[in-house]
């Protein structure tokens, strides 16, 4: 069995996916949501902080992506502000490496 497994995806995500012309940067970050949408093993971490930085930077893909992940419910709301959670995700990284 696989372990489930917590992303911050930060908003620079979802702006990406709306930039024209069509960029590498716009096609990979797409292509990053939709393999996790997919994959019921990922799921979303958001502050509110964050998702407000979503919703300011939102596209078409992105909005309908996360519109898809809460229906699944998928995305794991935290109650810590974003410095924090930058914070943890920093730490995290470098005892993983």
């Amino acid at each position: 069995m696989r372990k489930i497994k917590s992303l911050v995806v930060d908003a620079c995500i979802a702006n990406a996916t709306s930039e024209k012309p069509i960029t590498l940067r716009a096609v990979t970050c797409t292509s990053f949501l939709h393999s996790m949408m997919r994959d019921k093993h990922y799921f979303a971490v958001f502050s509110s902080q964050l998702k407000a930085e979503w919703l300011n930077h939102k596209s078409y893909h992105a909005t309908k992506w996360l519109r898809t992940m809460v229906a699944k419910k998928r995305i794991r709301y935290v109650s810590t502000t974003y410095a924090e959670l930058q914070k943890k995700v920093t730490e995290t990284a470098k005892t993983k490496s």
